[in-house]
């Protein structure tokens, strides 16, 4: 609805948003939360190379990579398609 606000196509949609992270950004200022509560006793803290052998955070990290290449994929080859076909965005409303 703001793409067509300024002389720069998609300059309303970027300061939309600006103002609603602002706005959301003065909400979370504003709202008081209770204190944590302590779930575990005082320990000892990993060191960091036996926190990388873990095959948890191994598993974790693969499956980051791999969601985050498949998301620049399909939000990549999505436009360049859509040209393709002679699509724009002007043709939705």
């Amino acid at each position: 609805m703001s793409r067509e606000l300024g002389e720069v196509p998609f300059l309303g949609s970027f300061v939309g948003l600006a103002a609603i992270y602002a706005l959301a950004l003065v909400v979370l200022m504003l709202t008081r939360l209770p204190p944590a509560s302590r779930t575990h006793g005082e320990g000892s803290a990993l060191p960091l190379g036996k926190i990388l052998r873990q095959p948890g955070f191994i598993v974790a990290v693969s499956a980051a990579m791999v969601g985050y290449g498949v998301m620049n994929l399909a939000m990549t080859a999505t436009p360049l398609a859509m040209a393709g076909r002679g699509t724009t965005l002007t043709t939705f409303p």
